[in-house]
């Protein structure tokens, strides 16, 4: 018997039947059209406009069926690649006769504009962009107590969220929250937010054993 291949579509499938989640039930707990999950499933890329489309999407499916959404992203990007690449290999008169010598010029000031918005980018999060330290930092924990103490500090923000529940911060900038964890998975999501701007997320799991 063959090895069932892993597919970002095999996997969501998989995982929406755990949770006994038809199409119509998961559509309406992410508030998104069955088509855009029927397309994912089936690895129909065509569906998409762009690759950044389904990004919204798949995030909304990592954390409605507890799954890692780097990990999904991951698959996606591999997938998505090989769809372009076969997408141009079957229609070779879809592909752009470009002069060379225009190719180098237009490459030459997308790679400069490349690095300097890099640059920026860098400079900008090391005076602006707030910062969170977990004390533990590992993003999945197994863990096997009923009470768990998730602490850390925060700087360059004033307000952070976990499970949409507001955190208090100390004058430090630290904070600490005790939390009673379920069997099984416990899904934390930390928010920083600035005015009702989020500017930075972390995702982190605690399995209760």
């Amino acid at each position: 018997m063959s090895k069932q291949k892993i597919t970002l579509g095999y996997i969501l499938k998989k995982y929406r039947s755990k949770y006994n989640l038809d199409i119509d039930r998961l559509s309406h707990k992410i508030s998104t059209e069955v088509d855009y999950i029927i397309a994912l499933e089936k690895g129909n890329y065509r569906f998409f406009t762009s690759f950044n489309q389904a990004l919204p999407i798949i995030r909304k499916l990592s954390y409605v069926l507890g799954l890692k959404y780097q990990s999904l992203v991951d698959l996606y990007n591999k997938e998505y690649e090989f769809y372009i690449n076969n997408k141009y290999k079957d229609n070779p008169k879809s592909k752009l006769v470009i002069n060379y010598s225009i190719f180098k010029f237009s490459a030459g000031i997308i790679i400069s504009g490349i690095i300097i918005g890099y640059l920026v980018l860098q400079v900008y999060q090391m005076r602006y962009s707030p910062v969170i330290n977990l004390e533990n930092n590992q993003l999945y924990q197994i863990y096997n107590q009923n009470e768990y103490t998730l602490a850390g500090n925060i700087s360059r923000a004033t307000n952070l969220t976990l499970n949409g529940q507001k955190v208090t911060i100390k004058e430090d900038g630290g904070f600490e929250v005790l939390l009673n964890l379920r069997q099984g998975e416990n899904r934390l999501d930390l928010v920083v937010q600035k005015d009702d701007k989020i500017l930075k997320t972390i995702q982190k799991t605690i399995y209760r054993q």
